[in-house]
């Protein structure tokens, strides 16, 4: 009976913890008030006139502030904080496919060499392995994954950039619920110069693809730090 019990207590301290902290900074205060006026200031002289009036009227004001929290919490918080823990169950994997594309990307950038995984985190070392790539170069084959039949660069960034953008659009499905954060991560991922510099590859033509990916650096650096960003929220978020 002991682990229930504390689950349950931990759950009810997360559930409070989960309110803005004003609100609950406000309630302590109130509740000091409280017990201040019952187990001391009644007792005490009116130090001037209207005092005693004056002590009535916060006291009444701070039980008030008490009963709304009471209110808010049953009626408003709870049912906020169920659909929060649903959304997340929902729109977090979500998420995590677009990080899972972005991973994808990076595996066939760093190829069958492991040591090239710290030079994508660099702006020049990146520059310098997109620079030994062509947009009609075909793909390495990535160890557990499903790329077996032979793709060309172009086409399988195109591939994955519509992969991530249907489901950055199914996670906006949800925007009324997801935290500003997480709508804030996923807008600059929608909206980033790496996707819009996609868009002109999509209508180079053959000349134009036998050139190397280098120009293509700059922009998949900044989105891949978005993504990097993104990550860390996702686990944050699992973690609570």
């Amino acid at each position: 009976m002991k682990l229930p019990c504390k689950l349950l207590k931990w759950k009810i301290m997360k559930f409070i913890l989960s309110i803005n902290k004003t609100i609950n900074i406000l309630v302590i205060v109130s509740m000091a008030i409280i017990l201040c006026h019952d187990l001391w200031w009644h007792t005490l002289p009116e130090l001037f006139e209207g005092g005693q009036k004056l002590l009535s009227s916060i006291y009444n004001l701070t039980m008030g502030y008490l009963v709304s929290y009471v209110f808010y919490l049953v009626v408003v918080r709870y049912k906020e904080y169920k659909d929060e823990n649903y959304i997340n169950s929902v729109a977090l994997p979500i998420v995590k496919e677009v990080i899972k594309s972005s991973d994808l990307i990076n595996d066939c950038i760093k190829g069958i060499n492991s040591a090239n995984s710290q030079e994508l985190n660099n702006k020049e070392s990146l520059k310098t392995l997109l620079n030994q790539k062509k947009y009609n170069d075909n793909i390495p084959r990535v160890t557990g994954t499903f790329l077996y039949a032979p793709a060309s660069w172009a086409d399988f960034l195109e591939g994955q950039k519509q992969v991530s953008r249907r489901n950055i659009q199914r996670a906006f499905s949800f925007i009324s619920h997801l935290e500003p954060e997480l709508i804030e991560l996923l807008t600059s991922l929608d909206d980033s110069s790496y996707f819009i510099s996609l868009v002109f590859v999509s209508k180079y033509n053959t000349e134009m693809l036998d050139k190397s990916m280098e120009e293509l650096s700059d922009s998949y650096f900044d989105y891949n730090q978005t993504i990097v960003k993104l990550n860390e929220y996702v686990v944050r978020c699992s973690a609570q």
